[in-house]
């Protein structure tokens, strides 16, 4: 009995806990190994606040290793040196502050799995707060971990982040930050997190250009719902291998290296753009789809009164683009609709690269300016564009679509070209095509060559208005080896022009048993001993209305059964020549 009163003299504080007095931590817990500022002893400046109640383990004396919770009771709580969580759970309940000391910092399961719940609420948030303090990290084993109505103060440095998370298992809400240094936060995961919503970060670092910093996996969870102030960045590293879905959370997106979304075997990986978002790419750096594996797709859902605008951070955008966008084989057909597109590609590079993809999918309603290139090039592809349709170009040096000869089927005609505007053909089709009447001319490189199969025709349809222009080498040929068509019916005040680009070419050639229906055309600028339209003995169809302009030779007809009519050259060339 002596012995029990004895110790309760020498140690109120254990006597007090064995009454009813409330006490701090209900556990045990353990404090890190590091210092507050290095090489002194200097405490922070907590360190002056009101002693708190006894028993409450306020200053962390007592080292936690188990189950802990931090009270109102105990409020303020210092942090003199690193607060490690390691192997247990701690929960913070409402109205507690914690003072950190200068570069200390608060980790979550840097040796051991751990969780911190961290409970404030709207009236009694939570208050983390120092002078120059390191700031929260949350490592891999921090899984199930929640912070919720949280106010960060002066939290993070130049080189650590205010908040670093390293586990998509945390739940984010409500909280506040202000003073940071730099980075608030810093997402290294693969998915997104449980929860991110209402943060408010209008006042949290002294540099918005570099206020988050996360794996692109995890965009996702940036919202509306939180607060951004002007210039803010969100940068995104990494590649993806899932779905996603980026909307315009008040603040610009930014990629600084190259992405590549390809999906994991069996799955699928996507990205999906909502109305308002801004994405700048870095120097040379492109969003890559299905370029390894797919099936990969991209989806832009603009509005006219909120696009998404792709376009190249930094100063130098003109002379520094980037590489825009590109789809290749892994790569389902894209929908896209209200883009603008902007300072990407290059000289030999386009702005929308589809190459060997599965399909064009969409394109409407898009504006493509300021290029050094070509806006569109399809290289290849299994299907033709679903649309194309609506779009504008502007300031663009090259072509503005780029595309083979069978895919350039049905464009639409209601896109905006400059006077310099063009769209470039090449290769061969053997299916029926349309050449619609865009509003700019068809510039053909090399030669074009219609051959359906063997015992089915390919029919090559020219709207009236259009204008093909061809390059040195270009010669547009129809059934040199396989049945084909041509149809090319102009009117008076919409006549079909062949035409040279710069320099002479090789003229249009109808062979085998192919067929001609030409109406109200005109044909100039080939070459010397090219005839500008070479019918061979078996042709049939018609020739009417045609207009010889700066040809040398006239048109050869060798077809019994096409008599040309109405056919006229200057300069006193022969208008038909015979056959020899």
């Amino acid at each position: 009995m002596k012995k029990i009163v004895l110790a309760c003299l020498l140690s109120l504080v254990a006597c007090k806990k064995e009454s009813n007095t409330p006490a701090g931590p209900t556990g045990p817990g353990t404090t890190g190994t590091g210092t507050g500022s290095p090489g002194t002893d200097q405490p922070p400046a907590a360190a002056d606040a009101p002693k708190n109640p006894a028993g409450c383990n306020s200053d962390f004396a007592e080292a936690l290793v188990a189950d802990a919770t931090l009270t109102e009771k105990c409020s303020p709580y210092t942090v003199k040196n690193e607060l490690n969580i390691d192997g247990y759970a701690l929960t913070i309940e409402p109205g507690v502050e914690l003072r950190f000391a200068d570069d200390t910092v608060f980790t979550v399961a840097y040796y051991k799995p751990a969780r911190v719940l961290v409970k404030g609420t709207k009236e009694k948030p939570v208050k983390f707060t120092g002078r120059q303090w390191k700031g929260v990290q949350l490592k891999r084993d921090a899984a199930g971990s929640s912070f919720e109505n949280v106010v960060f103060e002066n939290a993070g440095t130049d080189d650590v982040p205010a908040f670093l998370v390293e586990t998509y298992d945390v739940a984010l809400s409500a909280l506040t930050f202000t003073g940071a240094k730099k980075t608030v936060f810093k997402l290294e995961v693969d998915r997104p997190l449980k929860a991110f919503k209402e943060i408010d970060l209008s006042k949290a670092s002294a540099d918005p250009t570099e206020l988050i910093h996360a794996s692109t996996a995890t965009a996702g969870v940036f919202a509306p719902d939180s607060k951004y102030p002007q210039k803010a960045i969100i940068w995104l590293h990494q590649g993806l291998e899932a779905d996603l879905t980026l909307v315009a959370a008040g603040a610009t997106y930014r990629i600084p290296e190259m992405l590549n979304v390809d999906a994991p075997e069996g799955k699928t990986a996507s990205i999906t753009i909502k109305e308002g978002v801004t994405i700048e790419l870095g120097e040379n750096v492109a969003m890559q789809f299905g370029y390894y594996r797919g099936p990969a797709g991209l989806k832009i859902q603009g509005t006219k009164e909120k696009p998404v605008t792709i376009t190249r951070y930094g100063e130098d955008k003109a002379q520094t683009p980037s590489t825009g966008v590109q789809l290749y084989a892994g790569a389902r057909a894209p929908e896209i609709d209200f883009l603008v597109i902007e300072y990407a590609g290059g000289t030999d590079k386009p702005a929308l690269l589809l190459a060997d993809n599965r399909g064009l999918g969409k394109i409407t309603n898009s504006t493509f300016r300021h290029l050094k290139g070509e806006a569109v090039r399809v290289d290849s592809s299994k299907e033709r564009f679903t649309a194309f349709d609506a779009n504008t170009f502007e300031d663009v040096e090259g072509a503005a679509l780029k595309v083979p000869l069978e895919l350039a089927h049905g464009l639409g005609a209601n896109n905006k070209f400059t006077d310099k505007a063009r769209v470039t053909l090449f290769g061969e089709l053997k299916k029926d095509t349309t050449l619609e009447n865009i509003g700019a001319p068809y510039v053909v490189e090399g030669e074009l060559a219609v051959n359906g199969e063997d015992t089915k025709t390919a029919t090559l349809t020219i709207a009236a208005g259009d204008t093909l222009l061809f390059n040195t080498d270009g010669k547009l040929t129809v059934s040199y080896y396989a049945p084909a068509k041509l149809i090319a019916k102009g009117t008076a005040e919409k006549p079909i022009t062949f035409g040279k680009l710069l320099s002479s070419w090789n003229g249009v050639g109808i062979f085998g048993k192919g067929s001609i229906e030409l109406e109200n055309a005109s044909i100039s600028g080939t070459g010397e001993d090219v005839s500008p339209l070479n019918l061979s003995e078996e042709v049939t169809g018609s020739v009417k209305k045609l207009a010889l302009k700066d040809t040398r030779k006239g048109v050869r007809g060798c077809a019994a059964k096409v008599k040309p009519e109405g056919v006229t050259a200057d300069n006193g060339v022969k208008a038909v020549e015979k056959c020899d």
